[in-house]
C-alpha cells in the first residue's frame, strides 16, 4: 500500500524549461566576468552533485567565485528565476487527491537554494499546506541519488518503511544501488 509520494521539484512539479543559467548570474551581479565566475562555480557544484552526490549551497557558489554577495544580488538572482519556478497547474489537484486518500506528500530537491526560497514558492503557488515534509539538499550533505537523501525525505514525511513510498521525477542518469532498508 502506498503511504507517501515524494516529488522532485524542478522539472517535475515545475514544467521543464530550457534556460541559460549564465543569464541568472548576469541578472544577479550585472558584471559579465563576475557572472562567468559564478556560472563556472555553479557548474562545478553540479558536477560534484552528479559525480559524488555531495550537496552545495548558494553561499558556496559565491565563495568559490570569490564574490561577496548582497541581499540585492540574491533578490535579483531569484527574481530572474521566478518565471521558471511556477508549479504545474495540476499540482494542487494532485496533492489534494493524494491527501484525500490518506497519502502523505513530500518534496526532495537537489538544490543550492535555501529552504526559505522554496517555501515562498510553495506559499505563492498555494500548495505549502499540502506538503507534509520537504528536504532541500542545500541543507544536508548528500544529493540524489545517494540513499541518505532519500532517507532524509522519508524522515521528513515521517515514514519508516520505504516500501510504501513512491518517488516521482528526476532526470538523473544514475540511480541508487544501496538498499534504503
Amino acid at each position: 500500500m502506498i503511504t507517501s509520494v515524494i516529488f522532485d521539484w524542478g522539472g517535475t512539479l515545475t514544467p521543464w524549461h530550457t534556460i541559460e543559467p549564465l543569464e541568472a548570474w548576469l541578472a544577479a551581479v550585472g558584471d559579465p566576468p563576475a557572472a562567468a565566475r559564478l556560472h563556472e562555480a555553479e557548474n562545478a557544484m553540479w558536477l560534484r552533485c552528479r559525480d559524488e552526490q555531495r550537496s552545495a549551497t548558494l553561499d558556496e557558489v559565491f565563495a568559490q567565485a570569490g564574490i561577496a554577495h548582497t541581499e540585492q544580488m540574491l533578490a535579483a538572482f531569484h527574481a530572474w528565476w521566478e518565471p521558471h519556478t511556477m508549479l504545474d497547474p495540476d499540482a494542487i489537484g494532485l496533492f489534494t487527491a493524494l491527501h484525500e486518500r490518506g497519502i502523505k506528500v513530500g518534496v526532495l530537491s537537489n538544490t543550492i537554494w535555501p529552504r526559505s526560497v522554496h517555501e515562498q514558492i510553495f506559499v505563492r503557488d498555494e500548495v505549502a499546506h499540502l506538503i507534509d515534509g520537504a528536504v532541500y539538499t542545500s541543507e544536508i550533505p548528500w544529493t540524489k541519488p545517494h540513499p541518505e537523501a532519500f532517507r532524509s525525505a522519508l524522515a521528513a514525511v515521517e515514514v519508516d518503511d520505504p516500501a510504501g513510498t513512491v518517488f516521482v521525477g528526476d532526470r538523473c542518469s544514475t540511480t541508487s544501488t544501496v538498499p534504503l532498508r
